[in-house]
């Protein structure tokens, strides 16, 4: 059962309560989010799939013959509310953990953390079978490239984090591609890290390093608060670090 009603500023997905349908349902809210100029905006996709993943992973224990519902609305400007529930029984949402895995080799329990990352709020009912999380304005990161023989040296214009993460793995896996194995990136611009855009560097350098024994990753311009991060969970041990 797949079944969509749309309104002048709201669309409602309802369906079987199988995973085949977080793919549909992300496609088909394209139309819907493009009439606002958000269709490729990556933090609402991230947000609508993680929600409705775990509405059939968890809430409906994949169960096909139970539903869930994903309901996205325009708020004006930039800012979209997205609410899926299931009909499932519910659960204790006040223990979920909203930490992104530390360990980049930890395959789950990541679903929760990045809707808290992303989202500017999140809400659930008292049963704990309907979630809501609101999004609004963000300016997303660009990375600029300079492209020498040997290296490349990259400047975000905004902060690293899980929103423009892929970005930035595409980047740097094609500096390995192309046999670049000196790599700068220009931290001056970029004021918070998170854990996925972590991930990124040192899976990175893991890659780095089975390329080349003379590959360096440098953090150049890096701003004290970000250094002090990095020093508490002891990157600063596999990745240069330099203090702007």
């Amino acid at each position: 059962m797949f079944a969509v009603e749309k309104g002048e500023d709201i669309i409602l997905f309802r369906s079987s309560a199988e995973m085949r349908v977080v793919d549909r349902v992300v496609q088909e809210s394209k139309a819907f989010l493009g009439r606002y100029g958000a269709a490729e905006n990556i933090r609402l996709k991230v947000v609508i799939r993680e929600l409705l993943i775990n509405a059939i992973e968890h809430g409906c224990g994949g169960d096909p013959t139970l539903t869930v519902e994903c309901e996205i609305e325009y708020l004006g400007g930039a800012r979209f509310r997205i609410t899926v529930e299931d009909s499932g029984a519910g659960f204790d949402y006040e223990s979920i953990n909203w930490k992104i895995p530390g360990d980049p080799q930890q395959e789950r329990h990541r679903g929760f953390g990045l809707v808290n990352t992303l989202a500017d709020e999140v809400e659930f009912n008292e049963k704990g079978n309907r979630v809501t999380a609101f999004l609004g304005d963000l300016v997303e990161t660009d990375f600029k490239t300079e492209d020498r023989k040997n290296s490349i040296h990259i400047i975000p214009t905004g902060d690293i984090t899980a929103n423009v993460a892929d970005k930035l793995r595409l980047l740097l896996i094609r500096a390995l591609d192309e046999k670049k194995y000196q790599v700068k990136i220009d931290m001056k611009n970029v004021n918070d890290i998170d854990s996925i855009g972590i991930s990124v560097l040192i899976s990175f350098t893991k890659m780095l390093e089975g390329k080349s024994k003379k590959g360096k990753l440098k953090l150049m311009n890096t701003n004290k608060d970000i250094h002090s991060l990095f020093r508490l969970i002891k990157i600063d041990e596999i990745i240069t670090v330099n203090v702007a």
